[in-house]
């Protein structure tokens, strides 16, 4: 069985207690619920000196599920416990029906020289960080549209 965790008023971490001492205390209008999980309750009013007892985090790892567990150092109680329950394998399983589905992102081009067009086709775009393209790319572009500019190598005019 849980114990129920405690907050005072400032927040400040109290000692857990019975579910049926926190039911007591929801009843008498002393406390409200903080959270749900784990289920903690946020007293109204403020605790000066809280004396609390250490707590003790003790984990058991598993290839599927992790045990998680807070013991009292000083009466050797189990105050929590839960399972983490992985997800590395339902993960695996979805990727793998999606990938069954769904074509491959990366396929191979229809023509080899696909990239080339690609370049080719707009010089303009892939030399705008230099403000134009250079030369040889306008004259290549040139040269696939069918027009014939010469260019001097002098004084850059055509």
């Amino acid at each position: 069985m849980s114990y129920v965790f405690i907050v005072d008023t400032n927040k400040q971490p109290l000692n857990p207690v019975h579910p049926g001492r926190a039911r007591l205390l929801l009843k008498a209008g002393k406390a409200a619920v903080y959270r749900r999980y784990p289920f903690t309750l946020i007293l109204k009013t403020a605790v000066e000196h809280p004396a609390v007892s250490e707590l003790r985090i003790k984990i058991d790892p598993g290839s599927k599920t992790t045990g998680l567990a807070l013991v009292n150092d000083a009466t050797g109680q189990v105050v929590f416990a839960a399972e983490l329950i992985h997800r590395g394998a339902q993960i695996k399983k979805a990727q793998a029906a999606q990938d069954a589905l769904s074509p491959t992102a990366f396929s191979q081009p229809s023509s080899p020289f696909w990239l080339v067009a690609a370049v080719v086709g707009k010089p303009h775009q892939h030399h705008a960080h230099l403000g134009r393209a250079p030369a040889s790319a306008r004259a290549h572009h040139d040269h696939l549209s069918g027009t014939r500019q010469v260019r001097h190598a002098g004084n850059g005019q055509s």
